[in-house]
């Protein structure tokens, strides 16, 4: 040992702090990670909702669209019998 080294730095007191220091910064860590987590799990779940709001508005979109397309047909068809019924 180094002159002047205290002997109880080594000793099982050093050793309890040590391990205290230890453990208290492990569980810092640990905490940090959790809350990261936390936080990218909030992310994904916000980025899935708006996806799925999305996904939604395009669905009514594209039910609007073949609603609309139908009304066309219906129309088309209607005139069409007109125009075979007058000769036109």
């Amino acid at each position: 040992m180094p002159a002047g080294f205290p002997e109880t730095l080594l000793g099982p007191l050093g050793l309890t702090i040590g391990a205290l220091f230890g453990i208290v910064g492990l569980a810092r860590v640990i905490v940090v990670l959790w809350r990261d987590h936390l936080r990218a799990d909030q992310d994904d779940r916000d980025q899935r909702d708006r996806a799925q709001s999305l996904a939604n508005k395009a669905i009514e979109g594209m039910g609007e669209l073949a609603d609309a397309w139908r009304e066309r047909d219906a129309y088309d068809a209607q005139r069409q019998r007109r125009s075979d019924r007058t000769g036109r």
